[in-house]
């Protein structure tokens, strides 16, 4: 970064400076600590003073709510077609639910 930058930087107001590397990686430390994290993603999204700090809190719940939704989604999915998933499973074993077939097909790739 160049000296003009910089100067041109600290003439901004506090709340529209740009956040360093280090500030985004320790908000993100901050924010994955579970309840503490949750916590302060919230007071960050609702009452930072930076802009930065408030779109970067704002991003991270968004993603935690696509996320959510997603894994939601597929165990949904998955209970849904449990049967169907093991009908799948039977067909691409051979011995079936027999585990002493299974042991013996083991035994017999040797």
């Amino acid at each position: 970064m160049t000296n003009v930058e910089k100067q041109h930087i600290k003439m901004l107001p506090k709340s529209l400076r740009p956040l360093s590397t280090i500030g985004y990686a320790l908000y993100t430390i901050l924010f994955a600590l579970g309840p503490i994290g949750l916590i302060a993603v919230i007071v960050c999204a609702v009452s930072a003073k930076n802009v930065n700090v408030r779109r970067y809190a704002r991003s991270i719940i968004l993603l935690s709510i696509i996320s959510a939704a997603i894994a939601v989604a597929l165990f949904v999915l998955g209970v849904l077609n449990l049967d169907t998933i093991q009908k799948y499973a039977k067909e691409l074993t051979p011995a079936g639910d027999d585990p002493q077939q299974v042991f013996a097909m083991l035994g017999a790739l040797r």
